[in-house]
């Protein structure tokens, strides 16, 4: 759980996706991002600065 500290995203898996969640159990609003080297240096454009309750490292690269 992030307990509501996300602010930026980066995805180091080459073959994989990344989710944030705007709520636990991956629910509510999203973002993703994707594969290897893939981020989001602020969540505050998706309105998820601090918002961020789970994430999600897919098994692929969809997402």
């Amino acid at each position: 759980m992030i307990r509501d500290r996300g602010s930026s995203l980066r995805n180091d898996f080459a073959d994989r996706t990344a989710r944030v969640h705007e709520k636990r159990s991956h629910s509510g609003r999203r973002v993703r991002v994707t594969r290897s080297g893939g981020s989001l240096h602020d969540l505050r454009g998706h309105n998820l600065n601090d918002r961020t309750r789970s994430l999600r490292i897919n098994r692929d690269g969809c997402g």
